[in-house]
């Protein structure tokens, strides 16, 4: 697994993360964890062809400055 990130003073350059922290309540650590697998099923239902998809996109409630989470098929890089 590798983990990439933007910081918000800087969004133009990526770079290549050791560690993440998630800083979540109960309910959104359940969200998130679900959001995850049904991405897996989707990628592994079309492995070749599935890119990506943002956690922001399924969850509206998140807050507009809050960080988003990206599911990224590594056939893809």
């Amino acid at each position: 697994m590798k983990i990439f990130g933007y910081p918000r003073d800087d969004e133009d350059k990526i770079h290549d993360l050791l560690e993440i922290t998630l800083v979540a309540d109960p309910s959104r650590l359940r969200s998130l964890a679900k959001f995850i697998e049904k991405r897996a099923e989707e990628m592994e239902d079309d492995i070749d062809g599935w890119e990506h998809c943002h956690y922001s996109d399924e969850d509206v409630s998140l807050p507009q400055n809050g960080a988003d989470v990206i599911v990224f098929n590594p056939r893809k890089l």
